[in-house]
């Protein structure tokens, strides 16, 4: 066995490069490149389905464009009115800027893609949160995915982000790391 494949078939190790100028940089870019994603296609959605609902078939009926305003929380869930949905959506951005920061620039050296993904998710809950602020309807949901009438919740770009970044912050906040000097 070579020394890669010795150490690629350990319990799914990552190399942990540190908290460096580049890899600060890097984290966030992705950030600053997710945010801008998600406000640009929000507001391209919004121009192009102004006074026209029809969806946008991409792939068959598999894969659509929409225009969906969503005044509550992740796939239209209520809990109280939409000032609520708000301030609770404003805690908990808030919290994860702080420890993606606290992460990013504290002393302790922390996985790349664990901060990669919570600035993901950072990334899609300010978007998000941008609409509920500054977007009287809520949030602009668009990408429409499913097989006939069973279909997934509508979802944008910020949501994407989440998701990805929630994995990615769980499976590398879940394994453990091998230094590299």
């Amino acid at each position: 066995m070579t020394p890669e494949t010795e150490y690629s078939a350990k319990n799914f190790q990552e190399v942990n490069i540190t908290n460096s100028t580049r890899q600060k940089i890097i984290v966030l870019s992705m950030f600053a490149v997710i945010l801008a994603a998600d406000q640009f296609t929000k507001q391209l959605i919004q121009n192009r389905f102004a006074g026209n609902p029809d969806p946008i078939h991409v792939l068959g009926t598999y894969f659509n464009i929409v225009y969906v305003e969503n005044p509550f929380g992740a796939m239209g869930l209520r809990f109280g009115p939409s000032w609520l949905h708000a301030l609770t959506s404003s805690l908990a951005t808030l919290l994860v800027g702080i420890y993606g920061v606290v992460s990013l620039f504290g002393k302790k050296n922390t996985s790349f893609f664990k901060n990669l993904g919570l600035f993901m998710v950072f990334a899609g809950a300010v978007g998000n949160l941008a609409d509920k602020i500054m977007r009287s309807g809520g949030v602009i949901d668009f990408i429409d995915i499913g097989i006939g009438r069973h279909r997934f919740w509508a979802f944008n770009v910020a949501d994407a982000a989440i998701s990805v970044g929630a994995v990615l912050w769980i499976i590398f906040s879940t394994f453990k790391t091998k230094e590299v000097e």
